[in-house]
């Protein structure tokens, strides 16, 4: 482990030990894995030796919960590839369950989502808008929503 790894190690255990009253070095996550329930997805790059992957094997098999576990080339601090983005989306997708849209805006989100087309943020306000008209509303928990002009809020 390189220098500048170990000094982060060792001002986070401080920070963690000052802030939460425990020692990180003292966790033993396998040991929790079996009582835990919450869907899991881990993920692990195969050149890793900040963390090894046999540590990462050893708390997915021990899991009690829905689990998933993603492996892809290159190191900790490596860019994850495409296929990894796309099974986190899938994976916050059913765990959380998003409502469903009206058809209408369905093509809208398609565009929006499009990587190829950049962010479109009138496109964005376009489809929340669309939303409240049909009366979804799924964008705000309050019943008199501002609605949405050119980037800036405007009140109902």
């Amino acid at each position: 482990m390189c220098f500048q790894v170990k000094m982060a190690v060792h001002y986070m255990r401080r920070v963690i030990q000052r802030r939460a009253k425990f020692d990180i070095m003292d966790l033993n996550v396998v040991q929790f894995a079996p009582k835990t329930f919450i869907p899991a997805l881990f993920g692990h790059a195969s050149s890793d030796v900040f963390i090894q992957s046999h540590h990462t094997d050893r708390i997915h098999q021990a899991y009690a919960g829905d689990k998933n576990l993603i492996k892809f080339d290159g190191d900790h601090n490596s860019a994850r590839p495409q296929f990894y983005y796309d099974s986190v989306s899938i994976f916050f997708y059913n765990v959380l369950n998003p409502p469903q849209f009206p058809s209408a805006c369905s093509n809208k989100l398609e565009k929006y989502y499009n990587r190829g087309a950049g962010t479109n943020e009138s496109l964005l306000y376009e489809i929340i808008n669309g939303l409240r008209a049909a009366g979804t509303d799924a964008g705000s928990s309050s019943a008199a929503a501002a609605s949405f002009t050119n980037g800036a809020a405007q009140p109902p």
